[in-house]
């Protein structure tokens, strides 16, 4: 299974929070057959957070790429196009790959 993670999913993985995240969806990311995701936005937000003091975090930011690759996880970059067909779809969520979106819990999305 291909998972997107968002901001706070990933941060919560990344801090060990297994409150917030959840045991169902920790196990989710941590499985060898499943593929992790993590939009560059993301990682903007974070450091734009940090940047401003309205984020801390137990990780410095610094080794969070570190920890990204140690997790198998792909980082989607974003391009143009994407914010082109963006606002032509509208809604419709544009993504390259089909992906079940991880928030603080699992949605089923049918994307094309």
């Amino acid at each position: 299974m291909n998972l997107l993670l968002d901001t706070h999913t990933f941060i919560w993985f990344m801090e060990g929070d297994n409150y917030n995240l959840g045991m169902n969806a920790k196990s989710e990311i941590e499985k060898i057959n499943n593929k992790s995701f993590l939009s560059i936005v993301s990682l903007w937000e974070i450091a734009i957070k940090i940047s401003i003091q309205k984020l801390e975090m137990n990780i410095n930011f610094n080794h969070l790429l570190d920890k990204i690759i140690e997790n198998n996880i792909d980082i989607l970059l974003i391009k143009f196009e994407h914010c082109v067909k963006s606002v032509i779809i509208g809604i419709k969520l544009f993504l390259p790959i089909p992906i079940k979106l991880f928030f603080c819990t699992k949605l089923d999305l049918s994307l094309s």
